[in-house]
This record gives C-alpha cells, sequence and structure tokens, in this order.
C-alpha cells in the first residue's frame, strides 16, 4: 500500500512539474494528447486588444510612419487639409507607396491611392513645393495615374530646377536632347547639362550630366564628332563614378592620338579645378 501511495504521489508531482515548466511558468511542456488541443486555441487566438494594435501598426506603415503613431498619421493629413506643403508632399507620398503596394496585391474595393496622391501633389506644388513638383512631372511623363502630358512635365522641371532642383534640370536637359514635351535643340540640351554638372551636392545627377554630355560631344545627334571635348566630359562623368562612362572613354581612347588625349586630360583637370 505504502508503495501505491508513493506512486500516485510522484505521478501528480510529476504532471504538476510538466505543466509548470522549469520555471513555474504555466507552459504545457509534456501533456497528454487528450489535453494538449485544449491548450492551443489559447495560445495562437489574438485578443482584440492585439487585432487592434496590429491594425495600428499596418496603417502606420502605410502612412509611411513605421515605429510612430496612426495619430502622428492623422495629424499629417489633418496639416495636409490645413494647408501645409509639406504635408501634402509627405501625404502623397504615402499614398503613391500604398499605390504600389496594391499593384503586388490589389484591394477588394476599385480604389486607387494615386488619385489622391496626385492632387495633395498638385496643391503643394501649386504652393512651390520643389519635390512636389518634380515627383508630379514624373508622373506627367510616365502617364502613371494621369493623362501623359510631357509638355507640363517639362514645364514643371524647368520650375523645380528653378528652384535648385539637379534632377529636374536634368530631366530638362533630357526633354531638349530627345524632343521630349518641346522641340529637339542640342544647345539648350548642352547649356542644362553643363549647369548640373558642376552640381557637387547631387553626385549622380552630375555625374550623369557629364556623361550625356560625353555622349553629345561623341556624335550621338550631332553631325560631327569631337573626341577631345567627348573625352573630357565622359573622363569627368568617370571620376564621379558614372558606371558607363569608363567604358565609352576606352573605345573612343583607341581611335584618338595621344596628343588629343593629352589634351582631353588636361582640360577635364582645369575643369575640376576650377569648379573646386
Amino acid at each position: 500500500m505504502a508503495r501505491k501511495r508513493e506512486a500516485r504521489l510522484f505521478a501528480t508531482l510529476a504532471i504538476g512539474l510538466l505543466w509548470a515548466g522549469p520555471s513555474g511558468a504555466g507552459i504545457p511542456v509534456l501533456l497528454p494528447t487528450a489535453v494538449t488541443p485544449a491548450a492551443v486555441p489559447i495560445a495562437e487566438t489574438k485578443t482584440k486588444k492585439e487585432e487592434k494594435v496590429e491594425h495600428f501598426f499596418k496603417a502606420s506603415k502605410i502612412y509611411g510612419l513605421e515605429g510612430a503613431s496612426v495619430q502622428k498619421g492623422a495629424a499629417i493629413r489633418a496639416a495636409a487639409g490645413s494647408g501645409d506643403a509639406e504635408a501634402q508632399f509627405r501625404l502623397a507620398e504615402a499614398l503613391r507607396q500604398k499605390a504600389g503596394q496594391q499593384k503586388l496585391m490589389p484591394p477588394a474595393e476599385n480604389t486607387n491611392p494615386l488619385h489622391e496622391a496626385i492632387a495633395w501633389y498638385e496643391k503643394a506644388a501649386a504652393q512651390g513645393h520643389v519635390q512636389a513638383k518634380q515627383r508630379l512631372a514624373d508622373l506627367y511623363v510616365t502617364g502613371d495615374g494621369v493623362e501623359p502630358d510631357p509638355a507640363k512635365a517639362l514645364r514643371l522641371y524647368r520650375e523645380a530646377a528653378s528652384q535648385g532642383d539637379s534632377l529636374s534640370a536634368l530631366r530638362v536637359g533630357r526633354a531638349y536632347e530627345e524632343g521630349i514635351g518641346t522641340e529637339r535643340n542640342l544647345g539648350k540640351a548642352i547649356d542644362w547639362y553643363e549647369q548640373t554638372s558642376k552640381r557637387t551636392d547631387r553626385s549622380a545627377s552630375a555625374g550623369e550630366a557629364r556623361y550625356r554630355l560625353g555622349k553629345i560631344y561623341l556624335g550621338d545627334g550631332t553631325d560631327k564628332a569631337d573626341f577631345v571635348r567627348a573625352y573630357m566630359w565622359l573622363d569627368l562623368a568617370a571620376k564621379s563614378g558614372h558606371r558607363s562612362a569608363d567604358g565609352e572613354r576606352l573605345k573612343i581612347e583607341r581611335q584618338m592620338s595621344l596628343d588629343d588625349i593629352v589634351q582631353a586630360k588636361r582640360a577635364a583637370r582645369e575643369w575640376s579645378e576650377a569648379l573646386d
């Protein structure tokens, strides 16, 4: 009888330890099969509070405010509605991002946040917001969410460029080079590219402008190539990190005399020194 009582006591203690776990936290470690299913739903079912928190987190991501509260997103919308240009731009950016996500996973309802984003871009641009003008111009070039309007895009790019945006200045040059929204004019393209090439604060835009100048003088769209000038600009573009410039420079180097190469390198060095 004593042995039976000891066996029952040991079994009771063992089940208690298995239920409590090593720290007594109430974690079932090795429960009988009949008990396990009852514990699973408790562990996996989310409370209403958890579902609400998850919903708020997703909403804050839609507004581009990861780590911020939904109240902040609502505040940005409120500020945008009251006429704050920066808030209008930020709200438009968030809506455009949401529209991009919907392309990958379309919602059940037939809505396009890009249409609202464009309206906010328009409001911000009307107040002189440079980035809003540039983003809106991009949309009028691609026709994403609006009817393509290259002429309007060029006007917006020019306005943003006049306010100091080098990427917009680069795109004005490209418009004149290719005749997008205006008549083709290589002289004006060169002028805009030369302006952008001096922008040391935006090395990517400056490098692309230098590369485009090299391609123009190389003969793309011109009757006669100027290898010295082409080499100079491609050399400057390569030194600014442009990936394609070095290959183009090596191609024309084989067609140039040593004196021309020396002249081109000297011109590039003098241009850089004048910029500094």
